[in-house]
């Protein structure tokens, strides 16, 4: 398991990371971080409810920044597909 961002996930297959990092590199601008409007709007695409998604999006962007990093994507990617299949992380 890997811990960070006050939580403790199993690490990334290699399947998972191809294809996230493909979708971070299509989402994100020159600065290497995804603006929120557009990780909003890709996001949303999950089906689950705004306010689940907003409660990813503040673990996320812990930093209150307004954009999340590749490390902020990658973790969006594994709480949504935990709350798609109705897993909760475990709080380290």
């Amino acid at each position: 398991r890997v811990e960070g961002r006050g939580m403790t996930r199993p690490p990334l297959n290699h399947n998972e990371e191809q294809l996230y990092r493909k979708w971070f590199t299509d989402l994100a601008g020159p600065d290497a971080r995804i603006p929120g409007k557009t990780a909003a709007a890709f996001l949303s695409k999950s089906s689950l409810p705004t306010t689940q998604l907003r409660t990813i999006w503040d673990e996320c962007d812990r930093q209150c920044v307004g954009s999340i990093d590749a490390d902020g994507f990658n973790l969006a990617m594994r709480l949504i597909s935990l709350a798609q299949n109705n897993s909760t992380p475990t709080a380290a």
